[in-house]
């Protein structure tokens, strides 16, 4: 104790944790690419939302440009993994075709809903 005070900084406690996630046998964190390292983090926070059972009260869930650096396989399966949500917000800064469901578009501080291609082919 008498040391943390001279340290400043406390040498027991939880912020002194740390994890590793391994693929392969080998640290992610060390070796994997941006997507790998992208993929686990979102893993994580992700599977926090199937502890909650009370379907009424899940969690709205926000991607803030989550896709901007996964390949296209990866995007595809994280969006298709999402669709299990109640609620999900995706946003980015450029027009995923893998993203078919309600876009909204903010331009010189507006916001606008694109027309989606499904009923596109309703009104034909």
């Amino acid at each position: 104790m008498e040391s943390d005070l001279q340290l400043k900084s406390t040498k027991l406690g939880i912020h002194r944790e740390d994890f590793a996630i391994y693929k392969n046998n080998q640290n992610v964190g060390v070796y994997g690419s941006q997507g790998e390292n992208r993929l686990s983090v979102l893993s994580l926070k992700l599977s926090q939302y199937f502890l909650n059972n009370d379907f009424d009260n899940k969690p709205i869930v926000i991607l803030d440009d989550v896709l901007s650096e996964l390949d296209e396989n990866h995007e595809k399966k994280l969006i298709n993994f999402v669709k299990k949500f109640n609620q999900v917000f995706i946003t980015g800064t450029k027009n995923n075709k893998n993203l078919n469901e309600n876009k909204y578009k903010i331009h010189n501080n507006s916001v606008t809903r694109e027309e989606l291609l499904w009923t596109k082919k309703m009104k034909k």
